[in-house]
């Protein structure tokens, strides 16, 4: 979802992002042992408890291989290959010389090919 967005809009789709996620967290907390069918009295008796697990544990691994396998058919792997609406490929337009990339596969950092007076090389926590 993020890379599919513009950067001028990245931070509202992390929020919206984080948002959904908290929901869901949240509504497979309250629903998870509804759907196994524990009740509030049910967490007092361990053998309940122990009865209704492996229902919601079921139910959880049936709705993780559902999340999936929709992941798997919607999410297309060509996000990060295609630049956004709203920037242009900086790194692709210098020599490999000032080339700079993230470590872990983000967006490609350059440095000015001509740094002004009384510029420095960035230090570890500039980059």
């Amino acid at each position: 979802m993020l890379a599919s967005v513009g950067a001028r809009h990245a931070g509202i789709a992390s929020a919206v992002n984080n948002a959904l996620s908290r929901l869901g967290q949240m509504i497979a907390v309250a629903a998870l042992p509804l759907a196994a069918g524990l009740s509030g009295t049910d967490f007092e008796d361990p053998f309940k408890l122990a009865a209704g697990f492996p229902v919601a544990m079921t139910i959880a691994a049936g709705a993780s291989f559902a999340a999936a396998l929709l992941a798997w058919t919607t999410i297309r792997d060509d996000a990060l290959s295609r630049p956004g609406a709203d920037t242009k490929p900086v790194a692709k337009e210098l020599p490999p010389s000032v080339q700079r990339h993230c470590a872990l596969a983000g967006t490609p950092l350059a440095t000015s090919p001509n740094p002004g007076p009384g510029s420095h090389p960035p230090t570890a926590m500039e980059s």
